[in-house]
């Protein structure tokens, strides 16, 4: 939808008007070895972006993830076990889900 001013965006369940233009930027599956080159090019250029982590990958990765949580940039949980295992069911994903909440937390993250 367009306004004369600007362009609607929905924001918590609401239609409002954004006066400018507004790009989010996110990134799944990390961290991996790409991790330090990402971070790399976004503060050279002053971006934030957010970050979707599988816990599975803490144990190959874990200077690119303490680079990660120092960032400043928002990290949050996209699975632990990236597999269909966890849409199996409601109890899997649930299991899943806080296995990766409390890896992550066990590296420094503080849940926002």
């Amino acid at each position: 939808m367009a306004a004369l001013m600007g362009v609607f965006v929905l924001y918590a369940g609401c239609w409002v008007v954004c006066e400018k233009k507004v790009v989010y930027l996110t990134f799944d599956d990390g961290p991996s070895k790409n991790t330090p080159a990402v971070l790399e090019v976004l503060k050279k250029h002053n971006i934030k972006a957010t970050f979707f982590v599988v816990g599975e990958q803490f144990q190959y990765f874990q200077n690119e993830l303490k680079e990660l949580l120092e960032s400043g940039n928002p990290v949050h949980i996209h699975c632990y076990r990236h597999s269909n295992w966890i849409y199996g069911s409601q109890d899997n994903y649930c299991s899943d889900y806080k296995k990766c909440k409390e890896t992550l937390k066990s590296y420094g993250w503080q849940e926002t």
